[in-house]
């Protein structure tokens, strides 16, 4: 498995614990074999749209070539209108991606070093957030491979070093988990105390490592300076070269403003934990994001081209012009093994060979340069883009990943018609949702795709429908002749989608028959309906 695999699986896991139900139900019986998950639906509330696409692996990207740092690419993913519709802005998919270079062997061997600073005030004790924080770091400490440099810092109206920074070896490593267990959380908080040793500290790692700091807490200062600014001023002068700042909100009551202000001005990523069981696999993936970077300043601009708009972007959070013709995105720093996809929901009538829908320019500072380089990135729509003709000329990778925004934006559909007390229409969602998911894994094996599966059959059992559930899912019909699946699948869930709300979950039903079934046995859908805008 490379690095970049266990990355996106362990991004996974923590956007699945984001996105659990409240409290599974008990294991599931010989007659149950999908739990029921129970607690109100609140994935619109606790789920991250764009962090939910980066989290599945990407190993199909085009790479880089010799002696490039990064390659950029774009996919097409085409709802044509029926005949009968022609002429109607039907809403499509482009895939934006990029793909940075592997590590060189010199880059592998280059040492690493973390400092952990953790909130100790009394707050921490409360609705477990200590118990799963001192689970965190115990699981996270552990995996820190030999050779490494580390150092834990607390702080609640003081701060101290409780573990100084020191390589890693196995006496290391038990003397640092007994510390872990002797915390005593109490006292205020003063943030400012904590980041002023962490850097301290981090001057230790030496010069040539690549270094990084995760804040993690649960509050905001109430001891010292409670000036975000006067904060990120006393902490911003103390940087080593290369050195990157993470943080991690813990609950309701953090200043979030400050936390992605702290980490977008120290290079690194902020985090949300919602819940204190998604700790220990945001804290994780920090851990193994600790990677040389292989593009700097990493920039995205989008521009729509003649009779196309952009309607929505995925995967980013996205600054779209009110005529929806250009977008601006960055992307910051971007490590070497590292993968990045961008979803940009289409609208246009002008879908034939040879149109070129959208202009791609990445632009981003090589790592030891002074100018930057940018890329322009313009294909024209291919034959094979509009008619797929059974599926031999299909994007199944543009194809996947759109199925897994669709995913995300059914959850979020779902929750809030299940709040507003449209059960059936929530139920709805998910049945497209659900055949969009089994048509995907009819060609990908996938096994993040499966959990998908069984997270929309859980959701459907909480909202009392068990249609899908009498579906048998795709690891029981592995045998079975693919394209007779699909066809199966598209012919009993069209009916489903033209009466669901809007989204992607319906329009990619109609892109599936495009692509699967023969123009005699297609039911036209709604070309024009996207997702909420």
């Amino acid at each position: 498995m490379t690095s970049r695999r266990i990355q996106s699986v362990l991004a996974a896991a923590a956007l699945l614990a984001a996105a659990c139900l409240g409290a599974c139900s008990s294991a599931p019986s010989e007659t149950d074999p999908v739990p029921a998950a129970r607690g109100a639906l609140d994935f619109d509330r606790r789920l991250s749209v764009d962090e939910y696409i980066q989290a599945f692996p990407q190993g199909d990207l085009p790479g880089p070539g010799p002696g490039e740092d990064l390659r950029a690419s774009v996919g097409f993913l085409q709802n044509k209108p029926e005949p009968d519709t022609e002429g109607e802005a039907a809403v499509s998919v482009a895939q934006v991606a990029l793909r940075t270079r592997d590590a060189t062997l010199d880059e592998a061997r280059r040492p690493m070093g973390i400092v952990v600073v953790v909130d100790v005030s009394g707050s921490m004790l409360l609705e477990g957030k200590w118990t799963e924080t001192r689970r965190a770091l115990r699981d996270t400490l552990v995996g820190i491979p030999d050779g490494w440099f580390v150092s834990l810092i607390t702080f609640n109206e003081t701060a101290r070093v409780a573990f100084a920074a020191r390589k890693v070896d196995p006496e290391a490593r038990d003397r640092l988990l007994q510390v872990v267990e002797d915390i005593k959380p109490d006292g205020g908080t003063d943030i400012q105390a904590g980041l002023k040793l962490g850097f301290a500290q981090m001057q230790r790692f030496g010069s040539d490592a690549l270094a990084r700091l995760v804040l993690i807490t649960d509050g905001r200062s109430n001891v010292g300076s409670t000036d975000p600014k006067v904060i990120a001023q006393a902490t911003g002068t103390q940087y080593l070269k290369g050195a990157r700042l993470s943080t991690i909100g813990l609950g309701g009551d953090v200043d979030e403003d400050f936390l992605k202000n702290l980490a977008e001005k120290g290079g690194g990523r902020f985090h949300l934990a919602t819940r204190p069981k998604m700790l220990a696999d945001l804290l994780q993936t920090e851990v193994r994001t600790l990677v040389v970077p292989a593009a700097r300043d990493t920039r995205v601009e989008l521009r729509a081209q003649q009779g196309f708009r952009i309607r929505g972007i995925y995967g980013h959070e996205d600054e779209v012009a009110s005529d929806g013709l250009t977008a601006s995105l960055s992307l910051g720093d971007l490590p070497v093994m590292d993968a990045r996809i961008l979803m940009v929901e289409l609208q246009g009538a002008t879908w034939a060979p040879g149109a070129t829908p959208l202009v791609v320019t990445v632009t981003h500072l090589p790592v030891g340069a002074e100018k930057p380089v940018s890329e322009s990135v313009s294909p024209p729509l291919q034959a094979k883009d509009l008619d797929q003709g059974g599926g031999s000329g299909f994007n199944r990778n543009v194809a996947r990943n759109a199925v897994v925004l669709s995913g995300a934006l059914a959850l979020q559909q779902a929750s809030r018609l299940a709040r507003d007390g449209d059960r059936e229409g929530a139920a709805g969602v998910i049945r497209a949702q659900l055949a969009d998911l089994r048509v995907a894994r009819t060609w990908d094996q996938e096994p993040l795709l499966a959990e998908e599966e069984r997270r929309m059959l859980q959701v459907l059992s909480q909202l009392g429908d068990t249609a899908g559930r009498n579906e048998v899912s795709q690891d029981g019909r592995s045998k079975a002749d693919p394209q007779v699946m699909r066809r199966r699948i598209l012919t009993s869930a069209v009916d489903g989608a033209k009466t669901a709300a809007p989204g992607p979950w319906s329009y990619l039903i109609g892109v599936f028959q495009g692509a699967f079934l023969p123009l005699s046995e297609r039911t036209g859908l709604d070309g024009g309906q996207g997702s909420e805008p």
